[in-house]
């Protein structure tokens, strides 16, 4: 077998139930083996299932059961990239001082390509510029922004032309869009003083929730954007006042890298948890997947498995489509089927903000409120207790 086999073990109500995930055969070239300082994406548009690889960017029509496809950006090791009809936009890792070729732009939807890396980005400093992420703004597909080692740079053309912007200098930032407001626009990551930060873009306020560590992700719930998450070097935390202030909800001596919303139920949320062994050169880590079924509060591990002896595997990215979990490692890209385990089965996605009724915790309420204070259609209400 091309990947390297697990020991793996799903925990459940049943303790002597197991599962195993299932390898989906990415192309053996495609896989970043090695650990690198920025992390490769996933991300599903219109049902089709992108991958950032090593040697291009690959997708599969997951309709169709579809094979997977090289779409473009051959011999590139592609970390990130944007879509806007067939104009697609490359960001590409870089491990080399000096290397001038960041951003690759096709007009073709991937047959043909350009360097589109400016002299601006183009620097040579001590140590490489690499790309960390390329975020689009959900509300206008050719607005976008581009992090880097050292710079930042937005553009109003899908990559056409860039302008380097102003921001306060972050170690490994990255940006994420309220998903509803898109004129907020939060970065996180590490400041000089080694401290994880998150800014939003409304204001100058910085959050520092636990000050030596930097920040690794930042989600926020896709239907009530005052509930917001992030995770970092053994602490999770959680806002419900939209990033004002953060409390903790779970605590470990590991790393946590990935957190991610289940795209059937938002009160569902999936986190990675990397032994810190990992970290000290140690043969066989353990990774694990948490769940919450309760909007963060409490986490419960769904998996846990070891990496063999040979290789120490690398959890990149995770995705949730439908109702499975994508997880892509060094290995290859695994499913992890989610119906038997957490209570998604038969939950429709919400199509929009105005659904649903919450506490102010932002737990789903669905017995009938007696009194209180509530959140639904995304408005505070007081209900008196009529009884």
């Amino acid at each position: 077998m091309k990947y390297i086999l697990f020991l793996l073990s799903i925990c459940f109500a049943t303790p002597t139930t197991a599962q195993v995930l299932k390898p989906m055969s990415l192309p053996e070239d495609a896989l970043f083996k090695e650990q690198i300082k920025a992390s490769p994406n996933l991300k599903v548009i219109n049902d089709t299932l992108y991958v950032c690889g090593s040697n291009g960017l690959y997708c599969k029509d997951m309709m169709n059961n579809g094979n997977w496809e090289l779409m473009g950006f051959k011999g590139y090791p592609v970390l990130d990239f944007v879509k806007n009809n067939n104009i697609i936009l490359a960001a590409l890792y870089n491990n080399t001082v000096g290397d001038a070729c960041l951003v690759l732009r096709s007009e073709d939807n991937g047959k043909t390509c350009k360097n589109v890396t400016t002299e601006e980005m183009h620097v040579e400093p001590t140590y490489p510029n690499c790309p960390y992420s390329l975020v689009q703004n959900p509300a206008n597909p050719s607005s976008l922004h581009l992090t880097t080692t050292y710079d930042v740079y937005r553009s109003a053309n899908t990559g056409g032309t860039w302008k380097k912007i102003n921001t306060e200098w972050l170690y490994q930032k990255k940006y994420v869009y309220n998903p509803q407001d898109t004129t907020e626009l939060l970065y996180y990551g590490r400041n000089t003083s080694q401290e994880g930060v998150v800014a939003t873009s409304l204001s100058n306020r910085w959050v520092v929730p636990h000050g030596d560590n930097f920040i690794l992700s930042v989600i926020i719930n896709p239907y009530h954007p005052n509930l917001r998450y992030l995770s970092c070097m053994g602490y999770v935390y959680k806002s419900i006042d939209g990033g004002k202030s953060w409390y903790l909800v779970f605590e470990d001596t590991c790393s946590f890298p990935h957190l991610e919303f289940c795209q059937s139920n938002s009160d569902i949320i999936f986190l990675v948890k990397q032994d810190t062994s990992f970290l000290e050169g140690h043969e066989h880590p353990w990774w694990y997947i948490y769940a919450s079924e309760d909007a963060g509060e409490t986490w419960t591990p769904i998996v846990s498995y070891q990496a063999s002896s040979s290789m120490s595997m690398h959890i990149w990215d995770i995705l949730s489509y439908r109702e499975s979990l994508y997880v892509l490692t060094s290995d290859d890209l695994f499913e992890l089927e989610l119906s038997d385990m957490l209570g998604i089965a038969f939950c429709e996605k919400e199509p929009n903000a105005k659904v649903g009724t919450y506490d102010l915790q932002g737990r789903r309420v669905t017995s009938t409120l007696q009194g209180g204070i509530y959140i639904r259609d995304g408005k505070k209400y007081v209900q008196f207790d009529k009884r």
